[in-house]
């Protein structure tokens, strides 16, 4: 599977605690010694799993990071952060613009600024230094040079795993974004120096698409526990994964209510994912609110998203029938109370075709 790693930049060297953002610092003497290391190992780790795409942010402590992770890849032993196209500077890649408070002592600014230290503690996500930015747009300002990547190695076809030096701001905001956390926890995620967070690919494409169409954070939350399921279900019918593709499922499960608040949002989900040119997943979303099923047939792609997302309420795992018998309350109508019972069937009907691939 293709997989990004989010790596932070070195060590540069801060004797005390300080907010640095766009503050263009080099690594210290010893952030250069670990780097040195630190990518001997990380190409160790991937010496059989083919080449890497570097990109970067343009600030210099992470160009410096990139060079050091490129020079094990590279034939000559040799590289060149700015002249070698294997490395790509990317300007959004950048930490969080501080404004004001770049480089200034976190100890003075409470002490000379306590109303503002305030602020920013209640609201880290939308709170704005003067000449600078909050993390919500440093946040999509990331999103948006990520989708620049990733849309430059769909271009060209490459199927290489993605380094992304940067930030512990903007890294921990994204990561934030993709599992469906509020950006106040952004702190609870550990991301010390040359920290590695290896993410799918596809995962980090539902990320950026979480971002453009401004999916709430619970519905995240759900669509990454069907994954789960979905995940754990594969695991039990096709444990040699031999018969299902595992990351189309994947994609599919994380996307699969990208627009829940519409109506008909299985349609209006579906159709957003052919526009971003994600077909191959659009017939399996369009597919999990209908009650169409083949019981004879054998178990698809499409009806382990079906039963996934039936086996999650909001984000926990419940048994179907107590999800069917609280939704049941919702129906209205005769037509409704119908297509409920064919969706509790079609469930069933999945179900025991499960059971029955789990008994083979």
């Amino acid at each position: 599977m293709r997989n990004v790693y989010f790596i932070r930049h070195g060590d540069i060297g801060l004797k005390d605690k300080r907010y640095i953002g766009m503050t263009d610092l080099p690594l210290s003497i010893e952030g250069r010694e670990a780097c040195r290391s630190f990518a001997e190992a990380f190409a160790k780790q991937r010496s059989c799993d083919g080449f890497l795409s570097i990109f970067s942010s343009p600030l210099i402590r992470a160009k410096e990071t990139a060079k050091f992770l490129l020079k094990p890849f590279s034939l000559d032993g040799s590289s060149d952060v700015d002249g070698n196209e294997m490395v790509q500077i990317i300007p959004a890649l950048s930490e969080i613009n501080m404004g004001v408070m770049e480089n200034v002592r976190m100890e003075e600014f409470q002490r000379d600024f306590p109303e503002e230290y305030e602020k920013r503690g209640q609201d880290i996500e939308h709170y704005k230094p003067e000449g600078g930015e909050n993390f919500l747009e440093a946040e999509r300002r990331f999103s948006a040079g990520l989708d620049e990547i990733v849309q430059s190695l769909k271009n060209k076809m490459q199927s290489d795993d993605v380094v992304i030096v940067s930030h512990s701001g903007v890294m921990r905001s994204f990561l934030c974004r993709l599992r469906g956390m509020p950006m106040d926890a952004m702190f609870t995620i550990s991301f010390p120096y040359l920290h590695v967070e290896e993410v799918p690919f596809y995962e980090v494409e539902s990320g950026i698409l979480y971002d453009k169409y401004q999916v709430p954070e619970n519905v995240v939350r759900h669509m990454r526990k069907v994954r789960d399921v979905a995940e754990e279900i594969c695991s039990r019918v096709d444990p040699e994964c031999r018969h299902y593709d595992r990351e189309r499922i994947g994609r599919a499960c994380l996307l699969h209510d990208l627009l829940r608040a519409e109506r008909h949002h299985w349609e209006a989900s579906a159709d957003a994912l052919e526009h971003e040119g994600m077909a191959d997943i659009a017939g399996m979303v369009r597919m999990h609110h209908s009650s169409d099923i083949d019981e004879v047939g054998p178990l698809t792609e499409a009806e382990i998203l079906f039963y996934a997302d039936k086996c999650v309420q909001e984000d926990k795992v419940v048994f179907v029938d107590e999800r069917f018998q609280a939704s049941l309350k919702k129906c209205k109508t005769e037509e409704a109370l119908r297509h409920h019972d064919a969706l509790f069937h079609k469930t069933k009907c999945i179900a025991r075709k499960i059971d029955a691939m789990c008994e083979c």
